[in-house]
């Protein structure tokens, strides 16, 4: 089992583009990527030993994170986030979803804001329909667990309710 609190930024790469801060202490992570129009903020846990990205995918990993949207402009603008193993390349103006990944995507466009389990492979994403609509303030859970090399399950709730059934994917 790995877990970790966000109080130590030591344990991270944060990236910014663009402009834009990642905020750690005792409360969480905070990322703001609202310098410009076109920042992006990317955050990856750095786990510190050789091989340990190939002991992550040993047997069926789960995959657990809690999040907030705070202060989230729904109305204009656009953007996205992934939440997940791996580490899809990021710009302002988007992620690559295509990268090696499993995981969830959220997708703010046209004053809707969307959750999406994907994955990917190199070449192509596999991606779900729209799990959920997520607005401002709400918390949400996101769980995957990786089924060997077959699929993932992918299930997440929203401001405490029930967890969803399974959504599956393979590639």
């Amino acid at each position: 089992k790995m877990a970790t609190p966000f109080e130590a930024s030591t344990r991270f790469g944060a990236t910014a583009t663009g402009g834009g801060a990642a905020t750690f202490n005792t409360s969480g992570l905070t990322l703001d990527s609202s310098a410009t129009g076109t920042s992006a903020m990317s955050v990856a846990w750095n786990l510190g030993r050789a091989g340990t990205r190939t002991l992550i995918f040993n047997d069926s990993p789960i995959f657990s994170t809690h999040i907030t949207m705070n202060n989230l402009t729904v109305a204009s603008g656009g953007g996205s986030s992934f939440f997940g193993i791996g580490v899809p390349a990021v710009t302002g103006s988007g992620h690559t979803y295509t990268d090696n990944h499993v995981g969830f995507k959220i997708i703010k466009s046209g004053g809707v804001v969307n959750v999406y389990a994907t994955q990917g492979d190199g070449t192509t994403e596999n991606a779900s329909a729209s799990l959920a609509t997520v607005i401002n303030d709400d918390e949400v859970e996101f769980i995957l667990k990786v089924n060997g090399t077959t699929s993932v399950d992918y299930y997440w709730r929203k401001n405490a309710s029930a967890l969803s059934s399974a959504t599956n994917l393979t590639t």
